[in-house]
């Protein structure tokens, strides 16, 4: 299960942070940090392990299309799962 929160942290005008939390039994790092770099011109992306669920906290996004990068992202870390990567 995803979860997703808005982080009010200092960022610049116009740029957003998001946090997000993938149980680590469903979403493997490997598949993570495919997505990560895919994503990497969208957004910082920084991948800690909490427990059982890893930690995503993405920053430097564009403010209108933050929430919208956070799911493509999920979504692209999905299907790295699916293909085996």
């Amino acid at each position: 299960m995803a979860t997703t929160k808005a982080d009010r942290k200092t960022e610049p005008r116009g740029r957003a942070r998001r946090t997000l939390q993938l149980d680590a039994a469903i979403y493997r790092r490997a598949a993570l940090e495919r997505a990560r770099r895919a994503f990497g011109d969208l957004a910082a992306i920084e991948i800690t392990r909490q427990g059982r669920n890893h930690v995503l906290r993405f920053s430097g996004m564009r403010s209108a299309d933050a929430q919208r990068t956070v799911d493509e992202f999920v979504n692209y870390a999905l299907a790295c799962l699916v293909i085996g990567a």
